[in-house]
């Protein structure tokens, strides 16, 4: 939508799928968010989340963010917990099988 004027000049990469609707083969073109973009994404979701339900402590220091989890087990478990649940965090079995094909 915002084309020239997105703030991000290397956001988007072009990418050619081949689409099949009935017996007819079509080729499209379309433009998504380069795989870097979605891995800072993925990370600053993750940090939310951790925060969020306090497994998570973040502080800053000279102007550079650091984290610290005082309980490995506790995050342990609700990675186990989110894959059995089977929603799509990026390291849910969902996201790991379509990974996979």
């Amino acid at each position: 939508m915002l084309d020239k004027e997105w703030p991000i000049k290397d956001w988007f990469e072009k990418k050619q799928y081949k689409i099949k609707r009935n017996n007819n083969d079509y080729k499209v073109t379309i433009k998504q968010r380069k795989l870097f973009w979605s891995r800072l994404l993925v990370e600053n979701n993750s940090v939310y989340i951790l925060s969020k339900d306090k497994m998570l402590n973040k502080s800053t220091m000279d102007c550079m963010q650091a984290g610290f989890i005082p309980n490995s087990k506790n995050v342990v478990s609700f990675i186990i917990n989110d894959v059995k649940r089977e929603i799509e965090l990026p390291y849910s079995k969902k996201v790991l099988e379509k990974k996979q094909s």
